[in-house]
């Protein structure tokens, strides 16, 4: 069952509808034989109309949020596989690039994440290179889920030879 990971009690009854539409959108995509759907086809599969249709877009955020949906390049919802997500303490080399539990992350695919925050990221199975089957896997960050520093200073910023940073 699909749970919200934030609950305030203003927002209460409007999580409990989401809840319900994201139970139904989640069994509804593990019926179906097709990995990925539209959004206009789910809504039509479980009969949702007029406003209706904002909290099924607010449920499907939500469970991709959560890691239990995936948006591929169409604009398709799918499930998401447990065996594609990792967890764990991001660690950044000097160069820039990182690592999560041996899964290897570029630069341009950390996001806002920062060294020893804890990351959710997706394994790039597609992009395994045959060439260099040896560098392991690498993955992008989908969530934070736990800032390692709670105060920061500013944003690093580069003139191509020096380095400055920009208060916040």
């Amino acid at each position: 069952m699909f749970r919200p990971a934030v609950k305030t009690p203003i927002r209460n009854e409007l999580m409990k509808k989401a809840s319900k539409l994201a139970n139904r959108a989640i069994t509804h995509l593990r019926s179906q034989k097709t990995k990925s759907i539209s959004v206009e086809a789910l809504q039509d599969a479980l009969g949702i109309e007029g406003n209706a249709k904002k909290g099924l877009q607010k449920s499907l955020s939500l469970l991709m949020k959560s890691g239990e949906l995936v948006r591929n390049g169409k604009g398709e919802y799918g499930l998401s596989r447990a065996d594609d997500l990792v967890y764990g303490k991001l660690i950044v080399l000097p160069s820039g690039n990182g690592f999560v539990e041996n899964v290897f992350i570029r630069e341009n695919e950390m996001g806002t994440a920062l060294p020893g925050d804890e990351v959710l990221l997706r394994l790039n199975i597609a992009h395994v290179d045959p060439a260099t089957p040896s560098r392991g896997p690498s993955g992008k960050v989908t969530r934070l889920v736990k800032r390692a520093r709670h105060d920061i200073v500013g944003t690093l910023q580069t003139t191509g030879r020096f380095y400055y940073v920009v208060p916040i």
